[in-house]
């Protein structure tokens, strides 16, 4: 079993705290499957990380530019948890850099990500079967 070590902030909203205690009782282990998903958007690329597990619930990341996290969003089973995309909060950018590392860390993602940028998109597989 491995957890994800997240810390709680204060200025969190009810859908952050929501997602917050989502991934605070995530366990790496039940994560099945990667689908990545490359996409070029205003003549830049960008990835989205979609992390599923076996009991259905979805984490999504939108790597911007192929440079940084941009945002976080959560399913439960189809539900809609919530999304965090700190935009000029440092605060809350380093709290998602943070939680996007262990994922990085964990799936083996850093090697490949060194090779993407905003004019060169993801060229590996796109489904990783865990």
């Amino acid at each position: 079993m491995k957890k994800m070590e997240v810390s709680l902030l204060e200025n969190f909203n009810e859908a952050e705290k929501k997602i917050f205690n989502f991934l605070e009782t995530l366990d790496f282990e039940n994560i099945s499957k990667i689908l990545i998903s490359p996409e070029l958007l205003y003549y830049k690329n960008h990835t989205i990380f979609y992390f599923q597990t076996k009991e259905g619930q979805e984490i999504k990341f939108m790597y911007r530019e192929n440079q940084k996290v941009y945002y976080l969003k959560i399913w439960n089973k189809k539900i809609f948890l919530g999304k965090i995309a700190p935009r000029e909060n440092e605060e809350k950018q380093k709290w998602l850099n943070d939680v996007w590392e262990q994922f990085v860390e964990h799936f083996n993602l850093r090697i490949r990500l060194m090779f993407i940028n905003e004019e060169n998109p993801w060229k590996w597989n796109t489904e990783i079967i865990c």
